[in-house]
């Protein structure tokens, strides 16, 4: 079902600090991935094997300096959607308009979060604003910000790139939770996303379009016994596990 979608990377990122005004209770441990895994299952400890590209690209280089305050309080729009019956037209996704872009994103993660009985989520302009100060050096790698975040490169369409995240589901073990991509996407405390785009083609090695998403409040969150990912990872509610925005 993937082949179609050419060289696709992604990675996903547990933040290594809550943005939620909250303390953080003593026993939550924040699960961080230090480097950009290929669609694969990452495991502690482990570092993400390095896709072949077509051809030689240039060494991945440190990113330009990002503030390290968190962002501001979401601000958010009205661009949501809550159900899976959402009509996608594909074939006028894009990465140039920013509506299309943003409308795309919205409705993308809101179409494995109704699946899963997650709650919709909302615009944040924010995490946009940060997402794209991040995207913009074209180094595939995580920002270690304040906030969950999934990145993604190569896809044809914005869509390419949220269906390689929540396909994860397809292998995902309720019985034995562990963190990846899909996750992050369907947290159900998670209120807010904001994503970016970058054409890169292949400056710092980063192939075709560069998508970074950024969640608020982050999920990902390990504690005893994965607790937190028995209440927000739920269970297929509608729809089948194989289902595809591309594919719908």
């Amino acid at each position: 079902m993937h082949s179609s979608y050419g060289l696709l990377l992604a990675a996903v990122l547990a933040p290594a600090a809550l943005a939620a005004p909250a303390p953080v209770p003593q026993d939550m441990v924040i699960v961080t991935i230090t480097e950009a895994p290929v669609i694969v299952t990452v495991t502690d400890g482990g570092s993400a094997p390095t896709a072949a590209p077509p051809s030689p690209v240039a060494p991945v280089v440190a990113p330009a300096a990002v503030s390290s305050s968190a962002p501001a309080p979401p601000k958010q729009s009205s661009s949501s959607s809550s159900s899976s019956s959402t009509t996608f037209d594909v074939a006028a996704s894009t990465y140039t308009n920013d509506d299309i872009f943003k409308q795309n994103m919205v409705d993308g993660h809101n179409f494995y979060r109704s699946e899963h009985g997650s709650p919709p989520l909302v615009w944040n302009d924010t995490s946009a604003a940060y997402a794209q100060n991040w995207a913009n050096p074209c180094v595939f790698k995580h920002s270690g910000g304040p906030t969950g975040e999934n990145l993604a490169a190569g896809g044809a369409n914005p869509l390419v790139s949220v269906d390689m995240w929540g396909t994860e589901r397809e292998t995902y073990n309720w019985d034995a939770p562990t963190y990846n991509h899909f996750t992050a996407m369907v947290w159900k405390d998670t209120t807010t996303v904001g994503c970016a785009r970058k054409q890169c083609n292949e400056e710092n090695g980063t192939p075709g379009w560069y998508v970074v998403c950024e969640y608020y409040p982050e999920g990902n969150i390990v504690g005893n016994n994965w607790q937190y990912f028995d209440e927000n990872v739920g269970k297929l509610v509608s729809g089948k596990i194989t289902d595809t925005i591309v594919s719908h």
